[in-house]
Order: C-alpha cells, then structure tokens, then sequence
C-alpha cells in the first residue's frame, strides 16, 4: 500500500510545557565529569544534539542550569511517538470493549495472552494472511508492527527559542520509607540527594506526516491531539509520579496532498483513491469526507500532485471524528462464536 502515494496529510504541530520538562540524555554519565566538588553536578542533562565531549565540558565548566542553556536542546521523535501512541491506545481500548486483539489495540509486548496478544507475535504464530494491514489491530495499521509499515510519521521537534525558556536545576532527597525523613544511604554518609537539569517554559515544534491515511485514522487522531491541547498526556521522567512534563499541544496548519486530476469535494482517503480489488484486499470502508473546505496551496512543479490547507481544522477533526465513531461501532459489533473465535457460516 505504501509503494506509491495516493494521499498525505501534513500537521503543523506546536508544543509548549510551562514546566519543568527532562527528556534525558543517555549519553550523559555524572562519573565521567572531572569535578572536584561532585554535589553540583546534575546527575541527569536534558537531551540535544550536542558532541557528549561538549555537554561534558559545559557542566566541568558551570555545572548549573544557566551554563548549559545554549545547548541544542530538541524532544526526540521516539519520546512523543510514544506518548502518541499510548494515549492512542487507550482511547482505543476504551471505546472498543471488545477485549481481544484484532478489534480494540493489542498490547504492544504481549506474546502469552491470546486475548490481547501483540499483532506482530499474532502473526508469526498464526498462517500467514494474505494482507497484514487487513489483520493487524486499530492501532497497528497507523503505527505499523511487524507485518505492516507505520503509516505515521513523527519526527524529531525543534526547540523554539524565539518564545523563550529558561535552563534550570532541580534538587530532589530521597525520602526514607519507614522514617518520613530524608533517606541517610547504607553507610555513615549523607542523604541520597539528585539534581535533574531541566527545561522550563519551553516550547517545540515539528510537522507530522501521515501517508495514505484512512479518515478514521485522523480521526482518532483528533481525539489524541485534543487531549495534548488539554495537557492531559505528560512527557518524559516524572510526567506520572512529579508533575514534569505536562505539555500542551497545538496543530496549527493542516495541509493534504493529492495527485493532480483526484477530485478533493468530497475529500476522498486511500480506501477511495485506489481500485476495487486493492479496496477489497485491504478491507478499506471507502468513504469519502464532506463538509471540509480547502484552499489551493501549491502546486507540485512536475505537474503530479497538489497540496491543499484546510480552512478550519476543526472542521475535518468533526467530520473525520465521526467516521472514527462509524469505525468504532462496526468493530464492536463483530459477532463472535460461544468459544470466542469469529463465527463462521457452516
């Protein structure tokens, strides 16, 4: 399906935390820095782009937040690719009560429950199907498992300096359990004490691409962007347990591309740009999207395809939204034998 492209949907995507935010830096080891006083040196440094020989030498150097503030600092697409995805899955799982893997999300790592049983270890250990996208759960035909590609894109974001942020130390002492009080270690030493380098106020931007997409895939996609929107998806260490990275999100621009000649009114998806045997062999819906006004934006110079923005976002996150219902409520109506297979004519 992915050997050419029929559409694409391209989403300007603005992120701003208004806390602390730590996406840490693997890379960085607190032993390797040379330090005569170890205390001030953060026992963990916000990711970037920087040589570790640089990070290492800035923290020899100051060792505090403001002497660390001109690194390259950026939110690694593998981190929000994450986040998207569970919060994806669990709108999923939620609205399709169906607890068995290929009608609501299966569980990523899951290889001993049959219920909820990872695509990719479902299709290793079932007879090969003749089309994996048909077989693979909700959440595996956008975000790909073993037997399909990700239709989804997420890159890396940018770190916008131009909205400001601030560069910062956080100090933590472990509390000790059965004391309440600060946690002395198991010797004669001090209490266990970290410093976490952090962001503040920072904001991130980046573009994501989805690639012959199903308009019931955008719209589970409206309900993930919303709750980011909301700030009700936290991002890396202490987003569960700390408050850290409670970020909010804004799409900003939503630009589609088409191959020029394919009528856009109604908006058509892959299910409705390719053939009827592919449409069968994929088990795509076919529906096309109305109610969504578009502007010309560009034109490809070779003459093969042409970019659209829509007007109002909220328009398509609506219409698509409820074929993402429509999508919901035809996987939960599967009918299923007393053994819990599908139930077959006889």
């Amino acid at each position: 399906m992915l050997k050419r492209i029929l559409c694409e949907a391209t989403l300007d995507w603005s992120l701003h935390c208004p806390g602390p935010l730590l996406i840490k830096d693997g890379r960085y080891k607190k032993d390797e820095v040379k330090r005569g006083n170890r205390v001030k040196d953060p026992n963990d440094v916000f990711i970037s782009r920087a040589p570790i020989k640089e990070v290492l030498e800035k923290v020899q150097d100051h060792g505090d937040g403001q002497g660390l503030s001109d690194l390259p600092f950026y939110l690694p697409g593998t981190s929000l690719r994450g986040a998207v995805r569970t919060r994806a899955e669990e709108i999923l799982r939620s609205v399709i009560p169906e607890e068995r893997s290929p009608e609501t999300a299966c569980i990523p790592f899951e290889e001993r429950d049959e219920k909820l049983k990872s695509c990719s270890r479902r299709m290793v250990d079932q007879e090969p199907d003749p089309s994996p996208y048909a077989a693979a759960c909700p959440a595996c035909k956008l975000f790909g498992c073993t037997g399909t590609a990700s239709r989804i894109e997420i890159p890396d974001a940018d770190l916008d300096r131009s909205k400001g942020f601030s560069s910062s130390i956080r100090d933590f002492v472990g509390i000790d359990r059965f004391t309440g009080g600060a946690f002395q270690g198991e010797g004669s030493g001090g209490g266990a004490k970290v410093r976490l380098h952090v962001l503040e106020g920072a904001a991130f931007s980046l573009k994501v691409r989805l690639r012959n997409f199903e308009h019931w895939q955008l719209g589970l996609l409206a309900f993930v962007f919303r709750d980011f929107a909301e700030g009700d998806v936290g991002l890396g260490f202490g987003s569960a347990a700390k408050g850290f990275g409670r970020v909010k999100g804004e799409v900003t621009r939503i630009t589609l591309k088409y191959r020029a000649g394919d009528g856009v009114d109604p908006l058509p998806d892959v299910g409705t740009l390719c053939g009827e045997a592919e449409r069968c062999h994929y088990r795509f819906p076919g529906k096309a999207l109305s109610g969504v006004r578009l502007v010309a934006a560009k034109a490809d110079p070779l003459g093969f395809y042409q970019e659209y923005r829509v007007k109002n976002p909220g328009e398509l996150w609506a219409r698509s939204a409820e074929l993402f219902h429509e999508f919901v409520e035809a996987r939960s109506r599967v009918p299923r034998s007393p053994s819990g297979g599908e139930e077959t004519e006889s």
